[in-house]
């Protein structure tokens, strides 16, 4: 409705990978998006929350970068991945994150 056309269509990005960002993405309308796998993300907090609860230090990876204003707060970091047409396969569909049907009925 804005006039764009295949020639002209901007360049479009995302964050989270989520199915219909996914199934843009195969489809052109979207050129890529960022996934952060949140079952490393869950696992993590899990073990870090279990680690508190014992008494014990909680695994960290980043003592520097995540300044909440107050103070440096030392946190678990996850690598980023960006996903476009020509890895989505791999690393959502190959990994289990998503099945190629749930990316196919999303919008259903």
């Amino acid at each position: 409705g804005a006039g764009y056309t295949e020639e002209n269509w901007p360049i479009i990005t995302g964050q989270d990978a989520e199915l219909m960002a996914t199934k843009h993405i195969i489809s052109g309308k979207q050129t890529m998006s960022i996934a952060k796998d949140t079952r490393i993300l869950a696992e993590k907090c899990v073990t870090m929350v279990q680690a508190v609860l014992e008494g014990k230090e909680p695994e960290i990876n980043d003592t520097e970068q995540y300044n909440n204003g107050v103070m440096v707060v030392p946190t678990y970091m996850c690598d980023p991945v960006a996903v476009d047409k020509d890895n989505y396969k791999e690393i959502l569909v190959d990994s289990g994150y998503y099945t190629e049907e749930q990316i196919q009925n999303a919008g259903k």
